[in-house]
């Protein structure tokens, strides 16, 4: 599989790969079930078990040699101290083994995407930071592809990917014509203080107003989104094979419509003029937007505020904002019940649970990490490159839900992502509670939150829907 014959250079190999996947969060999970196998006969599972008991068992000891001492049990504080000093010597030489378990078989951490606009500050970095990250990546990259012939093809893509990849400031070069993606570069301008470049493409922007000589290949004057090629859809023939696992796993294949309006309430709902006056901003959208020519709604109003008002980053750490195209994908379509007693499907099993409630995202979260790859590939026969297991989400349910019945009950449903909150703080996506707008309704719960009132449905979705830059 690789060159390096021995322990230590598969253990530096190791960590080159997940130094890339703390970058690289989008498909972090590939990488690190690629270091799973690595490791697979130096750090398996139950040898990191093995570690975290020990370390427990150290932590524990104090006490239990304080007990001993108040009950003057000076034989049992000998034979508890040795064993301290046995397990600290037992324990630092075991330290590193047990850093690098945790991060390949921690599920607690959320991986934020710093080359994803808007959030590099939310990872901890500067702007001006992200093109010597992107340079690191590559030379990373480059080191690793002699040595690991079964992803070279893989770390090639995902190499010339941050190659050519427009980052910070790199993104004001850009040349385009059109109104609104010079306003999108404006917006970009002021909100990291390029004054100069602000001003440069004002004049530009009142001079091909003035010409009336826009080009609207991709949008509207007014902002909407006009997504109608079949190349921007995410259609995909599911094989017969992969319908009959799916099947038997409780899963049915749906093509997500294409939703021309809510993907134009999104556009709008990136500009500053919504952010900073939603009402205002509603009223030229009802005005100048034909597709809302008879008005905008309640309910989506309500969603797109939440979309433009919250950061909200998917499972995979890049900005959240569904694009509404039509797309192939397969859901668990189990009915909801006001009473609880959802379908358990052979999926659920899988995961590892008995039931649809009560279950935390952290819950939820590990069983993703731990069995999602093997599910998409082993028991569905698809490329988990392409393919990711996750909960529903919230543009999927919106979507079907109508459709299928969802959202009539006073219950939520956990949704992929977090909404990103102060001090670094992630709360998990949920929605669908008829009392706050059914399948429009969005809302955001402690990922440690358990309750019998949210359910967990889960999805199979193409992994390009969760790539997308904005």
């Amino acid at each position: 599989m690789f060159k390096q014959k021995n322990t230590q250079d598969k253990l530096s190999l190791v960590e080159k790969i997940i130094s890339i996947a703390d970058v690289d969060t989008v498909f972090r999970d590939i990488y690190i079930e690629h270091a799973k196998d690595l490791l697979a006969d130096v750090l398996p599972p139950d040898v990191y078990q093995d570690i975290i008991r020990e370390k427990n068992s150290l932590a524990k000891l104090p006490n239990s040699i304080n007990e001993a001492m108040e009950k003057n049990d000076w034989k049992a504080v000998k034979e508890l101290s040795r064993k301290m000093k046995d397990l600290h010597r037992w324990s630092e030489e075991n330290e590193y083994l047990f850093n690098l378990g945790r991060k390949i078989y921690s599920s607690n951490f959320i991986y934020i995407n710093p080359f994803s606009p808007g959030l590099y500050h939310e990872a901890g970095i500067s702007i001006d930071d992200l093109p010597a990250i992107r340079k690191d990546i590559v030379k990373k990259f480059e080191s690793i592809i002699p040595d690991d012939k079964s992803m070279k093809d893989f770390y090639q893509k995902r190499k010339t990917f941050f190659n050519f990849i427009k980052i910070g400031r790199e993104f004001l070069d850009e040349s385009k014509d059109n109104e609104v993606d010079l306003e999108e570069q404006a917006r970009f301008a002021l909100e990291h203080g390029d004054i100069s470049r602000l001003e440069e493409l004002s004049e530009k922007i009142m001079e091909l107003k003035n010409r009336g000589s826009l080009s609207k290949s991709k949008n509207t004057a007014s902002g909407s989104s006009e997504i109608t090629s079949e190349d921007k859809n995410r259609f995909y023939d599911f094989n017969e094979k992969t319908l009959k696992k799916a099947e038997n796993l409780g899963l049915k294949p749906y093509r997500a419509g294409e939703s021309p309006e809510y993907a134009s309430l999104i556009r709008h709902a990136l500009t500053r003029e919504f952010k900073s006056d939603s009402k205002g901003a509603w009223e030229k959208i009802i005005e100048t937007d034909p597709l809302f020519k008879d008005g905008v709604p309640e309910l989506l109003k309500t969603r797109t505020e939440v979309l433009s008002k919250h950061l909200i980053i998917n499972s995979l750490g890049s900005r959240h904002f569904p694009d509404y195209v039509a797309e192939d994908i397969l859901v668990e379509d189990f009915h909801e019940r006001q009473g609880g007693n959802e379908t358990v499907t052979p999926l659920l099993e899988m995961l590892g649970f008995n039931r649809r409630r009560s279950l935390s995202r952290l819950d939820i979260e590990h069983s993703l990490f731990i069995n999602g790859y093997r599910i998409v590939r082993d028991e569905l026969g698809l490329d988990p490159v392409l393919f990711k297991l996750v909960c529903i989400p919230s543009d999927i349910y919106l979507r079907l839900g109508d459709t299928l019945g969802w959202g009539k009950h006073e219950i939520w449903t956990h949704f992929d992502g977090y909404g990103v909150m102060q001090h670094s703080r992630f709360n998990a996506m949920a929605g669908g509670d008829k009392r706050f707008g059914g399948i429009y309704d969005l809302v955001t719960i402690g990922r440690e939150y358990e309750s019998d009132h949210v359910l967990a449905r889960f999805a199979v979705v193409q992994r390009e829907r969760m790539l997308r830059l904005i």
